[in-house]
């Protein structure tokens, strides 16, 4: 390689990889030697170099993840064995178990005005098995069938 080779290759190697210590190169360059990248055939330039650092990259990456992963599981372990956790997990289900145990809840009582639940019946009568009922010859889902009978019946009564 030549010294401005070399000093490309320098430039890029910090630009990629700023997050490696000293120690990762050490380790890449180690596995390089020993032939864990691959064969180097009489040639040492910039891409081979990147190319080792790429496969470094990547196998540390891996090892991180694993050991994070594993810190997490250890953590959740440790969470879930501690006093407090037990403590409260089984407030947690006596609460829910006192809210079982109470009588039925008071019945709802419809709102309904008598002649809203006649246009229901009516509505639901008209509908059958169908989406949609049909009245007066023309297919309308519940709000606009309301919205009739409602009309019809103020003009029944003069009120409008």
């Amino acid at each position: 390689m030549t010294p401005y080779q070399v000093e490309m290759t320098t430039e890029l190697i910090e630009e990629t990889f700023y997050y490696f210590s000293p120690d990762d190169f050490r380790k890449c360059f180690r596995g390089a030697m020993s032939g864990k990248y691959g064969k180097i055939y009489n040639r040492l330039d910039g891409a081979v170099i990147m190319e080792w650092l790429r496969a470094y990259d990547i196998e540390r990456t891996e090892i991180i993840v694993r050991e994070q992963m594993e810190r997490n599981k250890q953590e959740a372990k440790e969470i879930m064995s501690t006093e407090s956790f037990n403590g409260a997990m089984k407030k947690l289900i006596d609460e829910l178990a006192t809210k079982t145990k109470r009588k039925d809840p008071e019945s709802y009582e419809s709102k309904l005005s008598p002649f809203e639940k006649q246009v229901i019946a009516e509505y639901d009568k008209l509908r059958g098995m169908n989406r949609f009922a049909v009245y007066e010859g023309k297919e309308m889902d519940f709000d606009t069938y309301r919205m009739i009978r409602y009309s019809e019946e103020m003009k029944n009564q003069g009120e409008i």
